[in-house]
């Protein structure tokens, strides 16, 4: 639960500006580096260029809090399968971007990620996993998470159909549940000079990025504020930040020099959308809620920093997915909290968010055996509290494979600053659903095995219905500006620069080829420190050329 905070007034803060209150109605500010986006990618970024001198600016669409003005700027049109529209759900137009609303989960991709499959069209990346995991590692401390991403043993490492998996928890600081980028980024750039040599340009949306007449190196960027003040930016590199959706927007937007947008020559611009299909694939009976949260609950272990939280989960092995043309996917139990749960009635009195105070201080005070069993856990650090509960589940994501025809494109309607908002046709292809459902099926055995009651399954996977599967998205927009060898078959190369267009970067989960089934953000942050270790090479080649 967030703690209170003020959020600081920009004027009162050295290096961020507010385009709303430019005295120039055209301003041009000069960079060597531009990055659009001040969410985990683009923050990441910017952490790895510091201390270098360079003049680096961060461009940002939103302010230091949310408001629904800026909210209206993300409104999407949903022509395919039914995706989550509530903006902040979907991005976050703040200082800080996603990070002020994820759920803190984290776990690297799994080497079959990275790999070509026979049975996942357009599947396999161009860098390895063995490659990445150095980034991941230095990307976790920005993530308030331990390198010890696998910290116990596979308990089913003989199972021949399912894996255990592990993800851990952000761990954030000043009261806040997780890590939030952008309140980090700014108590940390008082106390470093690096930092603080960074400027923060608030209120700026990207009109169209600017490229040389041949198309062939980015030259900045246009942006425009809601009360209609305009900025040119210029810069050699530059860096789009913004998000699945976002990343690909811009691009296509960007048609002064190159009529379809820039990196789209090839009509691969906002192709590939994938997303994390979750649904509910099972559920428990009463009796054995104890036994299953015992083994796939909550559990704390020490690392350096404190302790760390981790959840279990279930996952199809490799040999699995190859031999039955499976995705990746995972499962993991969710407790649905009853409404009388003591500790939930706790946090709502603590907060002041209390609808009923004396039925919350009875839905306490009726349930002393759960009270000290949680205050004992509390006190030996052993995991989080146990919840009264009214259903305890099996959810379920899965990856996707990626299709040219799942896009983002232009639609005709505008938003508030006269931009084409971003039409999203997503889609769920069968492979998915039949993944989740033999996933469900393999976990139920596993279940049945270990003497635990197993759980019933979801009515479309018992009746292998799957054209009713109930999976829905989960606002992890990714693959819009896929990674790719070559330029017929993606948007950027290995470094995450567009393919023909020299200086222009892009960072986040737009990138990926595939989506495995971990959160995306660990990723998107290691990727990130990776390009930024990139760009330092580029940039001060650059300036001590200038």
């Amino acid at each position: 639960m967030k703690a209170a905070a003020t959020t600081p007034d920009p004027s009162t803060l050295p290096g961020l500006l507010d385009l709303r209150r430019l005295e120039d109605d055209a301003s041009v500010f000069e960079a060597d580096v531009c990055i659009v986006g001040s969410g985990p990618a683009g923050l990441a970024v910017a952490r790895g260029l510091a201390g270098l001198h360079l003049r680096i600016l961060v461009v940002e669409s939103g302010g230091l809090e949310e408001s629904e003005a800026t909210d209206r700027l993300s409104e999407i049109e949903s022509v395919g399968f039914a995706r989550e529209m509530a903006p902040r759900r979907v991005r976050n137009r703040v200082f800080g971007g996603t990070s002020e609303s994820w759920t803190g989960r984290c776990a690297p991709f799994d080497p079959i990620d990275f790999e070509r499959r026979d049975w996942v069209a357009r599947s396999g990346w161009p860098i390895s996993r063995a490659e990445v995991m150095p980034w991941l590692e230095r990307a976790a401390p920005q993530l308030g998470i331990s390198t010890q991403f696998d910290p116990v043993p596979d308990r089913l490492a003989g199972d021949e159909a399912l894996r255990e998996c592990v993800w851990q928890f952000s761990r954030g600081r000043d009261g806040y549940a997780f890590t939030q980028s952008g309140r980090e980024f700014l108590a940390e750039r008082a106390l470093d000079a690096g930092l603080a040599d960074i400027r923060v340009l608030l209120h700026a949306t990207v009109r169209e990025v600017l490229v040389t007449a041949s198309g062939r190196a980015v030259e900045g960027v246009e942006v425009v504020a809601l009360n209609g003040r305009q900025a040119r930016i210029r810069a050699p590199l530059v860096v789009l930040a913004g998000g699945g959706i976002e990343n690909a927007r811009m691009l296509l937007l960007s048609r002064r020099v190159m009529g379809c947008g820039i990196g789209n020559g090839r009509d691969q611009v906002g192709r590939h959308l994938m997303d994390h299909p979750r649904g509910v694939i099972a559920a428990f009976d009463r009796t054995a809620f104890d036994a299953v949260r015992a083994r796939y609950g909550l559990f704390r272990l020490p690392q350096p920093g404190g302790m760390q939280t981790y959840v279990r989960g279930l996952t199809l092995s490799p040999e699995t997915q190859a031999r039955e043309g499976l995705l990746n996917c995972a499962a993991w139990i969710t407790e649905e909290r009853a409404e009388d749960d003591p500790w939930e009635a706790a946090k709502r009195l603590r907060g002041g968010r209390s609808a009923h105070p004396l039925a919350d201080t009875l839905a306490i005070a009726r349930a002393p055996r759960l009270v000290a069993a949680g205050l004992a856990a509390r006190a030996f650090g052993q995991g989080g509290v146990p919840h009264k509960l009214r259903g305890l589940v099996l959810d379920c994501i899965v990856e996707q494979v990626p299709d040219p025809d799942s896009r983002i494109l232009l639609g005709e309607r505008r938003d508030p600053l006269g931009l084409p908002v971003a039409v999203i046709d997503w889609r769920i292809d069968l492979q998915a659903r039949r993944s989740a459902a033999r996933l469900a099926r393999y976990a139920a055995a596993a279940f049945a095995r270990l003497g635990v009651a197993p759980p019933r399954l979801s009515d479309w996977i018992a009746e292998d219905a799957l054209s009713r599967a109930q999976l829905r998205d989960v606002a992890h927009p990714m693959g819009t500006t896929r990674m790719s060898a070559t330029a017929q078959d993606g948007v950027v190369d290995t470094n995450g620069q567009v393919h023909g267009v020299h200086g222009l970067f892009i960072a986040g989960s737009s990138v990926f080829p595939t989506s495995g089934h971990a959160n995306p953000t660990l990723m998107i942050v290691g990727l990130a420190t990776r390009l930024a270790f990139h760009l330092r090479g580029l940039a001060l080649t650059d300036s001590q050329a200038a």
